[in-house]
Formats: structure tokens, C-alpha cells, sequence
């Protein structure tokens, strides 16, 4: 396998700390590159609610968790746009519950880093 020299690692990943305000907001990365995440993966810091994890491939409507065998769930409160240097929330609880700190870990879709969005069920893989 073929190694990439990655200059910025932030043009492929990022990483933001936030507190929720119960209602809607815009979270903006602070890395030196500006990253449009295409994978969101959230978890709420000092509480016990749910990891969220979205994708630009499904949709932010699509989410799911990394705790729960549930299938994915749709929902418009959760993340509402992935925007040129972040994302925007929705009111739900789960990701920006008033006065709740959260990590949202955010990843760009791409070849040069080696990462790519997969839709496939397990069971398609026989």
C-alpha cells in the first residue's frame, strides 16, 4: 500500500469542543485548513446522552449511534447543514442541549486521506 505525505491534517479532520444553547447554532473549526466535514461524530461530554453520527452521502437527516444496534433513524433536529467550515445544529437535546458540552470529531471524504463513506448494509457483503 501506497503512503500519502499529509501536509495539514486539518484538511481532513477536525476536531471542536462546544456547549449547547438548546436552540440552533453554527459550529465553526478552528484548523488551519477550512474542512466541510462529510462524517459527524458527536458526543455529548458531561451527560449520557447518545453519540450522533451523520453523513453527507446519506443525508443530515440520517443518523445513528454508535451505542445502540438501532437502525438509522431520520430526524431534521439534529444536524440541520454541513457548512464550508463546520456544521449547524438542530434543537435536539442529543447534540446541543443547553448548558452540555459536546465533541463533534468530523472527517472529509477523500482519497488522499483514506477515508471514503460506505452505504452498504453488512448483510450485502455476504
Amino acid at each position: 500500500m501506497a503512503y500519502t505525505t499529509i501536509d495539514d491534517p486539518s484538511a481532513y479532520f477536525q476536531t471542536t469542543l462546544y456547549t449547547g444553547n438548546g436552540g440552533t447554532q453554527s459550529i465553526t473549526n478552528t484548523g488551519n485548513s477550512d474542512l466541510q466535514p462529510d462524517w459527524i461524530w458527536i458526543k455529548e461530554r458531561n451527560g449520557t446522552s447518545d453519540s450522533a453520527i451523520t453523513d453527507s452521502v446519506r443525508g443530515n437527516t440520517k443518523i445513528f449511534t454508535s451505542n445502540d444496534k438501532a437502525a438509522e433513524g431520520t430526524s431534521s433536529d439534529y444536524i440541520t447543514a454541513f457548512n464550508s467550515d463546520g456544521f449547524s445544529t438542530g434543537q435536539n437535546n442529543q447534540i446541543n442541549e443547553s448548558n452540555k458540552t459536546h465533541a463533534a470529531w468530523q472527517w472529509k471524504e477523500t482519497a488522499d486521506a483514506g477515508f471514503s463513506i460506505n452505504t452498504k448494509n453488512l448483510a450485502e457483503y455476504g
